[in-house]
């Protein structure tokens, strides 16, 4: 929906229900202009119709590790590889505040990037440093 009576462009989507109160959640955008409100209107309407576009997802890094190692890891890996897995999520992923608490919405690259070097400054060795970063391309 564009909302009208704005010089600029708002648009409105209906994302989920609330669970709690049943109530159709809505994400606003903001727009510079009528016309950028309308075409980002129709790319969302086009991707919803096409069954290719999720709502952004304010799921933190910590819950979505969780959720990969039981739905996704528990059922495609060995017991000692997901024993592995759990170890390096539970020591160093999810005790990492700047990670952990990021919503993965806003998880950038630059990110976990700068986590990395900071293991490396901080003493870990270049070959476990390696395995967060293989891990963190598996999920």
């Amino acid at each position: 929906m564009i909302c009208p009576g704005f010089s600029s462009g708002l648009d409105r989507s209906t994302r989920d229900e609330d669970p709690q109160t049943g109530k159709a959640r809505q994400k606003w955008y903001s727009h510079r202009t009528r016309g950028e409100a309308e075409r980002h209107l129709a790319q969302i309407l086009t991707a919803v119709q096409g069954g290719e576009w999720r709502p952004p997802s304010r799921m933190l890094l910590a819950d979505f590790l969780d959720q990969w190692l039981a739905d996704y890891a528990a059922g495609r890996c060995g017991p000692k590889t997901l024993a592995n897995y759990e170890g390096i999520i539970e020591t160093h992923l999810k005790r990492a505040p700047e990670l952990a608490h990021t919503p993965l919405a806003k998880l950038e690259a630059q990110t976990i990037e700068r986590y990395l070097t900071g293991k490396l400054q901080a003493g870990m060795a270049p070959s476990s440093v390696g395995k967060l970063l293989r891990l963190s391309g598996r999920c």
